[in-house]
Parts: C-alpha cells; sequence; structure tokens
C-alpha cells in the first residue's frame, strides 16, 4: 500500500501539500476544502461516535487497527458519510482528514484502511489515487461481486426479501409502502418482486 507523507510548509502565504512522487511536485489544496472553522469541527465531532465497531483483527488486512469511528449522521446511498462545507457537499471522512491532517492535495483520494464507509477514525485513512484505490481492493480480495446481505452496501437482508415478496404476493400493499418501511426506493422493491435482483434469494 502506498502513502503519501503530507507535510505543510508555506509558499506565497499559503498552505501547501508535498506529494512525494513525481519528482516532488508540490500539489495546491482543492478550493474550497480548506480552512475548517471550530464551528465545523464541533460539528463534526458531535455526529461522530468514537465507539465504533473494531475491523476483523484476524483479517491480516484489518489488524492492529483501532475502533472505527462511525458517522452518525447523513449518508448516502452506498454508506459513506456526507456533510456540507461551504456551500459543497463533500465526504465525511475527507472532512476528517482536513481537520486532522490538512488539506487534501488535488488528484489524491481519501481512502480507507478498514474498508468501513462511515468510518471517519483519521488513522484510518491514507491518501492515494485512483490506481491505489483500485490496487487496494484487488489486494483485499474486494473485486469479486458480493451478492445479498453480503454486499456492503445493502440495506436489506436475505429474511427482508423473503417478507416483501410475501406480503406483496398476499395484497393489500403497495410497493411504496413497502420501500417506505423497509428504507430503500420503490423501484429496488419492483426488481425484488420481479426477480431482476436478489436472484439468489429464489434458491435458498
Amino acid at each position: 500500500m502506498k502513502t503519501y507523507d503530507t507535510p505543510r510548509i508555506q509558499q506565497e502565504g499559503r498552505n501547501v501539500q508535498v506529494k512525494k512522487e513525481n519528482g516532488g511536485r508540490e500539489t495546491e489544496p482543492r478550493k474550497g476544502e480548506g480552512c475548517i472553522s471550530e464551528k465545523k469541527k464541533a460539528s463534526f465531532f458531535a455526529k461522530a461516535t468514537k465507539d465504533g465497531p473494531l475491523p476483523d483483527q484476524s483479517n491480516p488486512n484489518y489488524k492492529g487497527l483501532s475502533k472505527c469511528w462511525v458517522w452518525t449522521a447523513h449518508k448516502d446511498r452506498v454508506g459513506y458519510g456526507t456533510v456540507k462545507l461551504k456551500n459543497r457537499h463533500t465526504m465525511a471522512h475527507r472532512l476528517s482528514w482536513m481537520i486532522h491532517c490538512g488539506e487534501i492535495p488535488v488528484g489524491l483520494l481519501v481512502l480507507h484502511r478498514c474498508d468501513n464507509r462511515a468510518c471517519v477514525n483519521p488513522d484510518h485513512l491514507w491518501l492515494g489515487t485512483h490506481q491505489d484505490n483500485a490496487d487496494d481492493k484487488v489486494a483485499k480480495g474486494r473485486c469479486n461481486p458480493q451478492f445479498g446481505e453480503d454486499n456492503f452496501s445493502s440495506r436489506l437482508t436475505e429474511e427482508n426479501v423473503r417478507e416483501i415478496r410475501l406480503r406483496y404476493a398476499a395484497g393489500g400493499i403497495s410497493q411504496y409502502i413497502l420501500a417506505k418501511e423497509f428504507g430503500v426506493y420503490q423501484g429496488n422493491i419492483s426488481s425484488i418482486i420481479n426477480g431482476k435482483k436478489w436472484k439468489h434469494s429464489y434458491r435458498q
């Protein structure tokens, strides 16, 4: 796993960071993500619980990691925490990096060592490129497709899916009501009922 040191230096009155690759070329921070206010920092810590799950210590990829800090506020559809920063929406783990480590150089991503998308623990974060992210997935065996509740982003369990199908088949309830009850989109319910999603559950 590659890592990028981020020493802060002063140049023309601006804080910049040095990326050690590409001959140590300096890269400017992404505009609009600097100067985190004390109010924003306080809001961040109020929405992050430090008593989250401990990454699986039997997995060598996670051995030695401390507990995740779980983002308790808004998350996107795939589980990443989101926050508004300077009138722009950004990821909560990016905000965590900026609070604890400084600016994020242009072209770099904030990646997770723990692979918990809702985690904002700065000790679990590292800077890398899109290629680093792809290589990390391959190294950890996360490129194989995961189905059903084994999929990290799934909001439903096998039991939920069976209940949805049975209740809809019995009549008296709409897809919209089921979607609202289970916290998913109506299109997801339709795909489950029509067998376009969760096909494997039919075989169970």
